[in-house]
């Protein structure tokens, strides 16, 4: 059977509950990762080694442990501990000699963060191979963890959003998502939620009166139409997210996130899907185009990921038909010249045709026979 070694440092003190809770989380679906995929997840917690905090020396066997592990998550709130700090510092090292573990950083959101909390998110933004964000509640974490074990170790498991919940192969939902900063955070949903609620409330109140006043069965069953269409646009925008999250996470694991990216996915995460549009706004894209071309092939794949996130963004808040072929404009001929990401060429196909672009499609089909 597999094993995935996974480290978690943080605080004890600080994080006594959130410690709990996360074993409990990992242990929880490495029982149905056993059952399904025979991989065993192994949480590494310094309460849990034996003798931990006790035996001299323990600090260089917890050093070990980050070492030997497959995923270093840490935790940080109100201070930096001399030893988290260390064992973050012998995972990143650990990390770029290796490539393993890999590096997750999260912060708990506070209205007064320290100096040393503000030095050391600094240093996150300025490294390009630790996977870093805030959370308010576990949950945050807990899909973190879940998306990087998707893309680096289980990509064959089905992640979905489902009735609030994120799911597992459709197994009984894990996460809640009114927890998770994207979800908690969306403007767009929480209005449809707030909608849904409010006439499945009338609903109930008509239910209690449509026997005696037959006037009202008409508003009953529009009423209940539009809950119908509310559910079902809360259940795609969900999908929507999920999906953008996924992405996003999957350019920062390749160390492919740009400051500009990270910033958009800053503002994602607040809830603010336009602001994070404004930052990806496409003259300053056709500029850093220019100077990619003449950099690295690395570049370009990475300038095509933040014109894809922009488009995931465009359709989650269901713009123009014109602005997202735009984007798939710039980005195809850099594709088709370097010979990356072709993926994307089928993607652009399938949205001409979802949208009846028949002229574009024997366009794109001319370039790529002239092409080959």
């Amino acid at each position: 059977m597999k094993k995935i070694k996974i480290f978690v440092g943080s605080s004890i003190v600080e994080f006594e509950n959130e410690r709990k809770d996360l074993e409990l989380f990992i242990r929880r679906i490495s029982d149905y990762f056993e059952d399904e995929y025979e991989i065993k997840l192994v949480p590494y917690f310094c309460e849990n080694v034996d003798e931990a905090m006790a035996t001299e020396g323990s600090q260089e066997e917890y050093n070990k442990l980050v070492k030997a592990s497959d995923l270093a998550i840490f935790l940080f709130f109100n201070k930096v501990g001399k030893y988290t700090d260390l064992e973050l510092n012998i995972a990143y090292e650990a990390f770029k000699a290796n490539d393993n573990p890999k590096v997750m950083v999260f912060f708990k959101k506070t209205d007064d963060q320290i100096e040393e909390i503000r030095k050391l998110i600094n240093k996150m933004e300025n490294s390009s191979n630790i996977v870093f964000g805030t959370f308010k509640d576990l949950d945050t974490v807990n899909l973190r963890i879940l998306l990087n074990l998707k893309l680096t170790e289980m990509k064959n498991i089905n992640i979905k959003a489902i009735d609030g919940k994120i799911t597992i192969d459709n197994q009984d939902g894990l996460i809640n998502l009114n927890n998770v900063n994207e979800f908690k955070n969306n403007i767009d949903l929480n209005n449809l939620k707030n909608e849904y609620l409010a006439i499945n409330e009338k609903c109930i109140r008509l239910e209690t009166i449509i026997n005696k006043d037959e006037t009202k069965i008409d508003e009953y069953i529009a009423l209940k139409s539009r809950a119908k269409s509310l559910k079902k646009s809360i259940d795609t925008l969900n999908d929507d997210i999920l999906n953008l999250s996924l992405s996003i996470n999957e350019s920062m694991q390749k160390n492919q996130c740009t400051p500009k990216l990270l910033k958009a996915y800053k503002l994602f995460e607040d809830g603010d899907s336009y602001g994070a549009l404004a930052i990806l706004n496409q003259k300053d894209t056709d500029s850093e185009y220019a100077r990619a071309t003449a950099i690295n092939q690395n570049k370009i794949k990475i300038l095509i990921d933040e014109n894809m996130f922009a488009i995931d963004m465009i359709k989650n808040n269901n713009g123009s038909i014109e602005d997202i072929e735009k984007r798939y404009k710039k980005i195809i001929p850099y594709i088709i010249k370097f010979n990356v990401r072709k993926e994307i060429i089928n993607e652009y196909k399938e949205f001409l045709k979802a949208n009846n672009k028949d002229d574009e499609i024997k366009e794109l089909e001319k370039i790529l026979i002239n092409m080959y």
